[in-house]
């Protein structure tokens, strides 16, 4: 996956059909994004698109425009707060690259 640098991060992810709608129903998402040093690039605005159903998630960043360029990483993790339950994601890749047009 590739992010212009400077662009608003703003994405929807869908979970896989295999998760059963309302399967993290109660859990709140969060998602970071790290450098392969592991130092934190961005908090992620992360809400569910539909609380009932808990199968699409946006992403959002408005200002990207310090972000390094280069590889990042980032996940989803759901935490259930009646017992602290925790599950995430796959870890997916993302490549910040430079953005030729600039205001």
């Amino acid at each position: 996956m590739k992010h212009k640098r400077g662009d608003t991060f703003n994405y929807i992810v869908t979970l896989p059909a295999s998760i059963p709608d309302g399967y993290f129903f109660d859990y709140v998402p969060t998602c970071q994004i790290r450098d392969l040093q592991d130092v934190l690039i961005a908090d992620v605005v992360t809400a569910w698109v539909d609380s009932v159903t808990t199968r699409n998630i946006s992403l959002h960043v408005s200002t990207t425009s310090a972000w390094p360029i280069g590889d990042a990483v980032f996940d989803i993790q759901f935490k259930r707060a009646s017992d602290n339950d925790i599950q995430s994601t796959w870890t997916r890749r993302l490549s910040i690259v430079a953005d030729v047009t600039r205001s």
